[in-house]
């Protein structure tokens, strides 16, 4: 900044400049010392701006100038006597310019230009993408209804996305198609300038058009009535740049219909669409492979081939708007050495503060969001910079309103106005979201602590005080583990257990998100309340990823409190997603860890559970008697707190283990003692759980029509609650029964569809007894190669997980695939399913070895061998029976 002299200033603009330097001066003796980068933050300007502006290189607007003395706390005379001074510097400027701009003599007109006008901008390389939107232009160009008006389309996009780079390169494309001239215009409508007043810009067409300065006329009505003489039966292309408003545009706008208007904003401009038959192409950020194409193209293609991940991170982290992936490429061409996502991180700690190009205001990122922030009204300016608090992705109405603070119907009409200014885009359903650098100057502009605290507990009470009433819903015999949670502040009206599923896999992520939220950013109760709310949907639903992430988060926070009940709570939780995943081994030292600290602490229904639990985690290890124990030992405990709906599940556990070790008696009288509970409290997932254990009793009692029907009433129960764990089971055991009567091809059918949501919820265990069953199903049906194929998955499923009980199931049938063309492998996959049934008391498998040893060695002609194995087969047989 050069330093004052004594000399007096030449002109207005340098007087403003001086004074300008004084008042700041004034503002530091005042107090602290003012930091220019900080003061140009609050201006929304460029560093390099304000200093332009105290040195009197370039004059400030009226608004920006107003907010620099507001800010700097100039009133009074003082404040009149500045703006009086930029006044007069405005006039100086447009005094000098006049005298600049060539006259035509007076008493001549103007000759006619040599050419048509052809006014458009250069066209900007490289270009990439837009495929669909240029099509769109070219076949609105191209036809529809003969009409008597002009076409007009608007191209509407956020800050940045490349709207006029777009219709720039189309209408450099089309440009042979309009023979009589092709005027351009920047109506500056988001420009920190005053935006051009329509009689200014018509006046500038009609010169272009080749009307005499001195015919031109000064009235705006008598300006339009003209120029749309000037186009009338002439093809011209007028592409009016971005507008602020439709009355900005409509005076201009010509009444042939022969030309074609093309209009860009960063508003969506629905008056022009109502009223003038405007068509709407809006612009989206580039898709993410043509994001990476142009940062291949701006920094080099090998560059990108070489880490594509970090191209794929940067592109992200600009948002995937041109303007800011060319910010992004400078940088990157800058620091040649820097690896792609290392700039990537970078990007995305310092944010805003890197979007920039030397002092080049129209390319910093913050500079050209402001512009169109400060056109705001003050509730939707409140309403953006709230709604960029949201943690998540994405927000609907519902959320929006406990941001807010507002009724529903109002925050979606302030979403509909920011979804018209482009501040916010649909995501599709009615749910909207704000791009990261959008969210990032949104949150921003958040300068009162308490405002921002305010609004996010608002959101968090929000988000898990309806979560809780879904829940509430879905599984209501649980509802004392989300005792405490706030009532939900703007809630959904949730019709039933169906619409409550629906809300929850919708706002699934930003659940998740805000629990996140909270164990990073000193909110650890909305982390803890999460994790005890969506605990059950998780498991339900299979979400047994998000489900690992919550609960280590709110395990870490337990730990760090020293919460020992909540740390037991939250072992135990992710013991059954090792369980439900497969990992047995872990499981069960996750469900000790829980059973060990609840006891310390005195938690007897949590103690229950993890009885239970290690119970089901025995079962699948084959260890079937010591199953019996836990379950055995959890009886009293789960009765003793009086939980219900567990001492259902624990008497079905009881009679699974007893289906293991061959007692079906005792199996049936379990599982019906457990379903008599289940049907007086209502409960239909414990049901169909129950069903679906009672029908594999029913199957190896060879009551297949009685096993059919328990599977069918699991599989609608799975449906109607969402659970998908118990749907695939079902379709599982309902495939097994189809292939049990014959049915070899509905089998197949059933077992596939189970296949598939096993996999997609990455159920181990189920996966691999499903292809156990396609294994043998495959086989009876002539395919012993695919047969073999499901089968070693099957096996190596099983040694994966430790599942012995699917290892020893799986040999068995290997066995009786191969024994047709290979009965001495066949013996060996039978004698060792036989060691893994003996060491896990499993009698049903025993006697499933053993006659198939008897088979075997049959085949070798080893008649004397398949007599004892018989005799032993039928021997266990009796064995089961008369239990």
């Amino acid at each position: 900044m050069p330093e004052e002299t004594d000399h007096q200033p030449r002109s207005a603009a340098e007087q403003l400049a001086t004074a300008l330097r004084t008042v700041l001066r004034q503002a530091e003796r005042g107090g602290a010392p003012i930091k220019k980068n900080a003061l140009a933050r609050k201006l929304h300007l460029s560093l390099s701006s304000l200093y332009a502006y105290l040195d009197g290189t370039t004059l400030p607007s009226r608004d920006v100038l107003d907010r620099l003395l507001h800010e700097l706390g100039v009133t009074g005379a003082e404040l009149g006597r500045i703006a009086d001074l930029r006044d007069e510097a405005e006039d100086s400027r447009r005094t000098r310019r006049k005298r600049a701009a060539p006259q035509p003599a007076p008493s001549q007109p103007a000759p006619p230009p040599a050419a048509p006008p052809c006014q458009l901008p250069p066209d900007i390389h490289p270009f990439i993408g837009r495929t669909e939107q240029l099509a769109e232009l070219t076949a609105r160009l191209d036809g529809g209804e003969p009409t008597t008006a002009p076409v007009v389309v608007a191209v509407c996009g956020t800050a940045g996305v490349g709207k006029t780079a777009l219709v720039v390169r189309w209408a450099h494309q089309v440009r042979s198609r309009f023979p009589d001239g092709l005027l351009y215009v920047d109506l500056r409508g988001f420009d920190p300038e005053q935006p051009r007043e329509p009689a200014e810009v018509l006046g500038g067409f009609l010169r272009g058009l080749g009307v005499a300065s001195d015919s031109i006329p000064h009235d705006l009505a008598e300006l339009a009535a003209r120029f749309r003489s000037e186009l009338d039966g002439k093809r011209i292309l007028l592409f009016l740049d971005n507008a602020s408003s439709e009355q900005q545009v409509r005076p201009l706008l010509p009444n042939s219909a022969h030309c074609f208007v093309l209009v860009t904003s960063r508003h969506r401009l629905p008056g022009l669409v109502a009223r003038d038959g405007a068509h709407r192409i809006d612009v989206p950020s580039l898709p993410v492979d043509d994001a990476i194409a142009l940062m291949s193209v701006l920094v080099g293609e090998p560059r990108v081939r070489a880490d594509e991940q970090g191209a794929a991170a940067l592109v992200e982290r600009c948002a995937r708007l041109p303007l800011t992936i060319r910010i992004g490429a400078d940088l990157a061409t800058t620091r040649k050495r820097s690896p792609l996502k290392e700039l990537a991180d970078e990007l995305h700690r310092y944010h805003l503060d890197l979007f920039q190009v030397g002092g080049d205001e129209r390319t910093a990122v913050r500079a050209v969001f402001s512009w169109s922030y400060l056109h705001l009204r003050a509730d939707r300016a409140r309403a953006f910079r709230l709604l960029g608090l949201h943690p998540g992705q994405d927000t609907d109405a519902a959320a929006g309103a406990a941001l807010l603070g507002v009724p529903a119907l109002e925050a979606q009409q302030l979403i509909d106005d920011l979804v018209r200014a482009s501040l916010l885009e649909e995501a599709g359903d009615r749910r909207y979201r704000m791009h990261d650098l959008l969210r990032a100057y949104a949150r921003e502009q958040v300068t009162d602590e308490d405002e921002r605290r305010r609004a996010l507990r608002a959101l968090f009470d929000y988000y898990l005080g309806t979560a809780a009433a879904a829940m509430d819903l879905i599984a209501p015999h649980d509802r004392n583990e989300r005792a405490g949670l706030p009532a939900p502040a703007a809630s959904v009206e949730l019709t039933g257990p169906e619409h409550a599923v629906s809300w929850l896999d919708a706002e699934r992520h930003n659940l998740l998100t805000i629990a996140e939220f909270g164990a990073s950013q000193g909110w650890p109760n909305v982390t803890i309340f999460t994790s005890s709310v969506l605990s059950r949907y998780l498991d339900a639903r299979g979400y047994y990823s998000d489900a690992a992430t919550l609960h280590a988060l709110t395990l870490a926070i337990a730990r760090d409190a020293g919460a020992a009940a909540l740390e037991a709570q939250e072992l135990h939780r992710i013991g059954i997603i090792h369980m439900r995943l497969g990992h047995h081994a872990q499981a069960q030292a996750h469900l000790e860890q829980a059973l060990a600290v609840g006891r310390e602490v005195g938690d007897r229904a949590l103690a229950g559970r993890s009885l239970h639990y290690l119970g089901l985690v025995s079962l699948r290890l084959g260890h079937n008697e010591k199953a019996l124990e836990y379950f055995d030992a959890a009886l009293p405990v789960v009765r003793e707190t009086g939980n219900d709906d567990l001492t259902g599940h624990v008497l079905s556990g009881l009679g699974f283990a007893h289906c293991q070790l061959g007692r079906y008696p005792m199996a049936l009288m379990f599982h019906k003692q457990a379903l008599r509970i289940a049907r007086q409290l209502g409960n239909k997932e414990l049901a169909g759980h129950v069903l679906n254990s009672l029908g594999l009793v029913y199957q190896r009692v060879g009551d297949t029509d009685r096993a059919s029907r328990c599977h069918r009433q699991t599989w609608r129960i799975a449906q109607r609650t969402g659970n998908r764990g118990l749907e695939a089971d079902s379709l599982k055991s309902l495939g097994a029964v189809r292939l049990s009567q014959g049915d070899v091809g509905a089998a197949i059918r059933l077992l596939d569809r189970s296949l598939a949501i096993a996999v997609g919820i990455g159920q181990c265990d189920i996966e691999g007894y499903v292809r156990r069953t396609l294994g043998r199903a495959h086989g009876l049906a002539g395919s012993p190669e695919l047969a073999k194929r499901h089968l070693r998955q099957a096996l190596q499923i099983a040694r994966n997980t430790g599942n012995r009980e699917l290892e020893a199931e799986t040999l068995n049938e290997a066995g009786a695939v191969l024994l047709p063309g290979d009965a001495r492998a066949a013996v060996d996959h039978y004698a060792r399913a036989l060691v893994i049934a003996r060491d896990s008391a499993n009698r049903w498998q025993e006697m499933q070895s053993l006659d198939g040893l008897a088979d075997a060695h049959l085949a070798l002609h080893q008649s004397a061998v398949a007599h004892d194995l018989r005799g032993q087969a039928n021997a266990v047989r009796t064995a089961i029976h008369s239990a």
